[in-house]
């Protein structure tokens, strides 16, 4: 494929992530490359405008093996509608060491490699949260039926259904819920993505 970036760009990137611009491509696929460059060179200023103080936020999340072009069509969808322009749409993509590791060795079970997409909504008015939160939902109501039912357990928001909190878990659940009936049967530690005692 034909080079996108200078040379300068691309002895920077190099520098950063250990790839060329055609590695890149090839390892992530020419969209997935696309937001790489992107929040490469925009990503730390939106990040800083994030680190303002009193920010509010609201997200839903999930993995996905891939990205479909029903996908791609519903995110293009959303990126033309952002209610805030603080607010983002974001893929992490999870393979490697992490995905090297047994499921059974950690709490965190789904380690197969896959990309975990966020939207967030962060805006500063706390007046205008109904209108933010509701951007997300929506938003998230087309994303959501064309990736799984499961999620990074820290991106869990307070409103997700248990069930997406029992699969987000993965094959860690039961063992999980042994520990949690063992050492806090009454649900002491409670305002997390919750496992609840069974005991």
């Amino acid at each position: 494929m034909p080079n996108p970036v200078s040379k300068n760009t691309e002895s920077l990137i190099v520098e950063a992530l250990g790839m060329t611009v055609e590695e890149l491509a090839v390892t992530l696929g020419a969209l997935a490359l696309i937001m790489v460059l992107v929040w490469y060179f925009f990503g730390p200023k939106k990040a800083k405008a994030a680190e303002v103080k009193g920010l509010h936020r609201y997200w839903k999340s999930g993995f996905t093996k891939e990205i479909s072009d029903d996908l791609i069509d519903v995110i293009v969808a959303a990126a033309e509608d952002f209610s805030s322009p603080m607010s983002a749409m974001l893929f992490f993509r999870i393979h490697g060491a992490a995905t090297r590791v047994s499921p059974d060795e950690s709490a965190f079970g789904l380690r197969g490699e896959q990309w975990d997409f966020n939207v967030i909504g962060q805006w500063a008015d706390e007046t205008e949260s109904a209108r933010h939160t509701a951007w997300v939902r929506e938003q998230w109501g087309r994303i959501e039926p064309l990736i799984s039912g499961s999620a990074y357990i820290n991106h869990i928001a307070g409103d997700d259904l248990p069930e997406k909190i029992r699969a987000s878990f993965g094959p860690s659940y039961d063992k999980l819920v042994g520990l949690k009936n063992k050492y806090d049967p009454k649900n002491m530690l409670r305002l997390n993505p919750n496992l609840k005692p069974t005991v």
